[in-house]
């Protein structure tokens, strides 16, 4: 039986991708179908034209395959998606060196480099003080 996340936000001892322990975390698992369409058509409209589209495994394999829906043939341009960005590090682990944008639905750990477009942002004071 797949675990039930209790909420989106919850509070707790967690480990997160990174390797941090954290007191809470982000549980994108909690959004349904329908919210990762809405972030999916929200996100493509702040991304240049893309052609092809990753995902971020676990997190980010969704929202790549509703992102699909908006590919520009012939664009030639990447994106990679995933649901929690802390530090980059899963992401830039599919990137491998490749030219790339990235599509986020939360961001949690500070400032982004400017190829990665975010639809939520935590405050940059919580994220020097708990990420």
């Amino acid at each position: 039986m797949k675990h039930q996340p209790k909420s989106l936000f919850e509070s707790g001892e967690f480990v997160l991708n990174s390797g941090t322990i954290t007191d809470w975390r982000i549980n994108a698992e909690f959004l349904v179908s329908s919210d990762i369409k809405v972030c999916a058509r929200l996100l493509a409209s702040i991304l240049p034209p893309y052609d092809a589209v990753e995902g971020v495994p676990s997190g980010g394999l969704q929202l790549a395959d509703e992102l699909r829906e908006f590919i520009v043939p012939g664009a030639k341009r990447l994106v990679i998606a995933d649901d929690v960005w802390t530090t980059g590090g899963s992401w830039n682990k599919i990137r491998d060196d490749r030219e790339a944008f990235g599509a986020i639905i939360f961001n949690r750990g500070g400032m982004l480099p400017d190829n990665i477009k975010v639809l939520w942002q935590l405050a940059p004071k919580l994220t020097k003080a708990q990420i």
